[in-house]
């Protein structure tokens, strides 16, 4: 005759579902930062590499703002936004707007543009592509990072053995 205890099964579930409901937004954020990083690293090899139009920017727009060919690449980032409804966590990899960067041009880049000339620019869309290539690993890595912080939780929380 087999025996089983169950009440170590349904203690395990119960903590799971415990665990789902009380952690940390700062677990999952971690977690989908460290798993989000081989999309960054493909929109960052994907980015196209330009090249400098002019030292000094062109018309009004002068600067070195204005005169960062090829700097697409190094400004690529993760950054980390508010989780929306009931999501755990949200992350956006993409070109930094912040000033001194050159995300104010991304669009140019992935919808194509018309120069002055006259004559049309296809667009790249580089960032699609990243996610389309890595979004399958993105999501196997945040189920095992998330799993690897429950597993350390339960080794703190739950009875010593029975885990």
């Amino acid at each position: 005759m087999i025996k089983i205890d169950a009440n170590d099964l349904l203690k395990l579930a119960d903590g799971l579902g415990a665990y789902k409901s009380i952690m940390p937004k700062s677990v999952a954020s971690s977690a989908l930062r460290k798993s989000v990083r081989p999309m960054y690293n493909s929109a960052q090899r994907l980015a196209p590499k330009g090249r400098v139009v002019s030292r000094e920017g062109w018309g009004k727009n002068k600067g070195p703002d204005y005169a960062r060919g090829g700097m697409t690449r190094r400004d690529v980032r993760i950054k980390m936004v508010p989780p929306v409804a009931d999501e755990s966590a949200r992350a956006v990899v993409g070109v930094s707007k912040k000033k001194g960067k050159v995300g104010w041009r991304t669009h140019f880049i992935t919808e194509g543009f018309t120069d002055r000339g006259g004559r049309f620019h296809r667009g790249k869309s580089f960032l699609d592509d990243a996610f389309e290539f890595t979004i399958g690993i993105v999501r196997d890595n945040f189920n095992r990072e998330v799993l690897l912080s429950f597993q350390k939780w339960a080794r703190r929380n739950l009875i010593k053995g029975r885990y």
